[in-house]
């Protein structure tokens, strides 16, 4: 399973070198996920003039990386799926995708890497986990509340031409901004209604996280 280390650190470093590592968010089942800022002084100096690549990403500020190196095909699956509906969605209930990539290649040099990575950059969102505030729900409004923006943050996947299912909502996936707006993440195993998919991948029923996952 991926974790923090100094060689993935490393051959992330290699593909991205204007990338500055501020911190580890967490380490799950199929990606250390860091908090991150790009420096635009350490884009190589013979990266060719017209090339977009690293150039500008500086401006996205404070920024989350994704990364998974390693892993299976079905996680790949999930990771893949996460990746295309984050480019189809457009709305603040979800956090926007800034760049994602498969390396199997020094991109810079095209030196083979050791083991392909995969990886994502997202708009950092200032917020909390729902996991983190649930005493700040304290009443039936604010329940009712939360509950009506979640109805309409989901309601986004529900419209999307295939009826998409989020199947891991839980409060670490509820982040609360100051203003009190929710924002959805992790998209990994959505499901779209009636598709045939991975369901029996994680024994007995599925993938899920099992204290939240539908009683069905």
């Amino acid at each position: 399973m991926p974790s923090d280390n100094p060689a993935l650190r490393q051959s992330l470093l290699v593909c991205i070198p204007s990338l500055v590592i501020d911190a580890v968010a967490k380490e799950s089942g199929q990606r250390v996920v860091y908090y991150a800022h790009f420096d635009d002084s350490l884009i190589p100096s013979d990266l060719p003039a017209e090339s977009t690549y690293l150039r500008g990403w500086e401006h996205w500020g404070n920024i989350v990386v994704k990364v998974a190196s390693g892993i299976d095909a079905t996680a790949i699956t999930y990771l893949q799926r996460e990746i295309e509906l984050l480019k189809e969605i457009d709305s603040p209930y979800f956090p926007a995708l800034r760049f994602s990539e498969v390396f199997a290649e020094n991109p810079l040099t095209e030196d083979q890497l050791a083991d392909r990575l995969i990886v994502t950059i997202e708009e950092l969102i200032e917020s909390l986990p729902l996991s983190a505030v649930t005493a700040n729900y304290n009443t039936e409004i604010s329940v009712a509340n939360l509950l009506l923006k979640l109805c309409y943050a989901l309601n986004v996947l529900w419209d999307h031409h295939k009826r998409l299912v989020h199947r891991d909502l839980k409060p670490d996936n509820i982040l609360i901004r100051p203003n009190g707006e929710v924002v959805i993440i992790d998209l990994g195993i959505v499901r779209e209604t009636g598709s045939p998919g991975n369901t029996l991948t994680a024994f007995p029923f599925g993938p899920m996280t099992a204290a939240y996952a539908a009683p069905e």
